[in-house]
């Protein structure tokens, strides 16, 4: 999908970048896209501490407690699930990964945990 049609399904953009290597990010609210010409990335952005009021985050909150540092990519999301949003600083040496729309920020480096924080 092109930039066009993307416009043309969803509307104008919030905001447009140009980024470093000559690809172009259009903001739509929590979402954002890369094309490069085409669409390459969707990632959606959550805010931070947001839960829905309808579910309880204490069992997720016992489970990240849980993990200890060391543990593998691998095994964080077999006990977590996969998660819903993450960052790639380099690939497989530096990742967060995000659970709990935000609630948690779990570093890794070269794919074992090195870090939990609770926004």
């Amino acid at each position: 999908m092109s930039i066009a049609e993307a416009e043309q399904r969803l509307g104008p953009p919030r905001d447009v970048r140009k980024l470093e290597g000559g690809d172009v990010a259009a903001l739509y609210g929590l979402w954002q896209l890369v094309f490069e010409p085409n669409l390459v990335i969707r990632q959606r952005f959550f805010k931070a501490g947001y839960w829905p009021p309808s579910r309880p985050f204490a069992p997720l909150d016992r489970k990240i407690r849980e993990l200890p540092l060391g543990t593998s990519l691998a095994a964080t999301e077999a006990k977590l699930g996969k998660t819903e949003a993450w960052d790639i600083l380099d690939f497989k040496e530096r990742e967060h990964i995000w659970y709990g729309n935000g609630r948690w920020k779990l570093s890794f480096r070269n794919e074992l945990l090195t870090g939990k924080y609770k926004y």
